[in-house]
């Protein structure tokens, strides 16, 4: 009726008769408009039907009403007043003190005696404190140097007496200065499919020592792999120091041999990741240059390949330029007064990038190898925290400041409403 309402009036009474039985075009727009609209209810409806089986398959899924799964816990939060921060404090400072002296007491009682046979020594990096119970920890330097071009290298002998009893495992490692390991291109030349064993032709990330000639390939390649620590050591003589029997007769007759165990040196993870490809040890000299064309003094070199625990024991590269690697380990117990006599090959030149090599011998304790500076760290905390508490409690005495609360919030409000 509105619509003929506003058509008699735009075109009078007359015109409307005669399109008596038509629809106007107005009408014909609210039809189609109207179709469009109930088919976007009919569409919305079906949507909200498949909203509902959704839904409905949720809700199968929900967990149960309890607390913890719904996250709905109580929880509790002590304000953090000026008592509860002053307790915590001198709680963590005598915690501190205690495990500080405790671990220096354990750093103190292993053992370690650094002998320097190449270069200069710069700091004893906590290897050679000279305390009661390892006075036999004060380094000793020998001369035992080998240019930077000198393939032959050098044999020496270093002797020290044992000021206490040494019990296994004793360790035997080296010690570089000045050697970085973690520069880039050294520490990512390698070939991860040649030392996972899956191909010998991908090279991978090496830049130097990759093709040997011939059509040959150096297996692995990369600087790391090429400059590898090969220095050996060995106990030529032990015997009490107090002995009047010659050092030979003194070996034999008391039974005191002792092997270096080159065995288990390296790290479990380490190990399984490294493996010989099919076909090593024949391809090596026809298709490969292989590790023991260029250490052949190493032991078992060519039979354990890539798997060789002092190539893998290089191979873990380490973060600063001065590091102590594990050589060897010894598995007998040292009694008191023994002098102990190591045969040094040296082979690996140092002096042409200024560091030295140091012969380390070791016994660890419950924390560790021989250094103190964990022990320290510890005690300069519980200093720190020690210090705070005694400050904070001067100023809550002198100054006291009351804790904010709501019953202090109200009384405020109130107050200013009064005023």
């Amino acid at each position: 009726r509105s619509v003929l309402r506003i058509e008699i009036a735009q075109h009078g009474l007359e015109d409307v008769k005669q399109l008596k039985g038509k629809p106007s075009k107005r009408c014909e727009k609210e039809e189609e408009n109207g179709e469009n609209k109930f088919d976007n209810t009919f569409e919305e409806e079906n949507e909200e039907g498949k909203n509902d089986d959704i839904g409905s398959e949720q809700l199968q899924n929900r967990p149960s009403e309890h607390p913890f799964l719904q996250q709905t816990l109580p929880r509790w939060q002590e304000p953090l007043s000026p008592k509860i921060i002053i307790i915590t404090l001198f709680v963590v400072s005598v915690a501190f003190f205690l495990l500080g002296g405790l671990v220096i007491v354990a750093s103190q009682s292993s053992f370690a005696y650094v002998i320097t046979y190449d270069g200069h020594l710069a700091s004893s990096y906590g290897l050679s404190l000279s305390t009661p119970a390892a006075k036999a920890s004060k380094p000793t330097k020998i001369d035992c140097s080998i240019g930077p071009y000198d393939t032959e290298g050098r044999v020496c002998y270093a002797s020290f007496v044992t000021e206490k009893d040494l019990k296994p495992p004793i360790y035997v490692s080296y010690l570089l200065t000045n050697m970085y390991q973690n520069y880039y291109t050294y520490a990512h030349g390698r070939s991860i499919p040649q030392l996972s064993g899956t191909s010998l032709r991908d090279t991978g990330e090496c830049r130097y020592y990759t093709s040997g000639g011939y059509g040959k390939t150096y297996y692995p390649c990369g600087l790391a792999a090429r400059s590898m620590f090969n220095d050996s050591f060995s106990l030529t003589q032990q015997h009490h120091a107090d002995s009047k029997e010659n050092i030979s007769s003194s070996s034999s007759s008391r039974g005191m041999q002792y092997t270096i165990h080159q065995e288990n040196i390296a790290w479990k993870s380490d190990l399984e990741k490294y493996h010989n490809i099919q076909g090593y040890p024949s391809m090596c000299g026809i298709d490969a240059v292989c590790l023991n064309e260029s250490y052949p003094q190493i032991e078992n070199i060519l039979q354990s390949g890539v798997r060789n625990q002092h190539f893998i024991t290089w191979n873990h590269i380490a973060a600063l330029p001065d590091f102590v690697k594990r050589w060897g380990r010894i598995e007998q117990d040292i009694p008191k007064g023994t002098n102990l006599t190591f045969r040094i090959e040296a082979k690996f030149p140092v002096s042409s990038f200024g560091g030295s090599k140091s012969l380390v011998l070791a016994t660890n304790s419950w924390i560790g190898g021989r250094n103190v500076f964990l022990g320290i760290t510890y005690l300069v905390m519980a200093s720190l925290c020690f210090f705070t508490a005694l400050i904070f409690t001067a100023k809550q005495r002198l100054a006291p400041r009351e804790m904010g609360s709501v019953e202090l919030l109200r009384r405020y409000e109130g107050h200013n409403s009064a005023l």
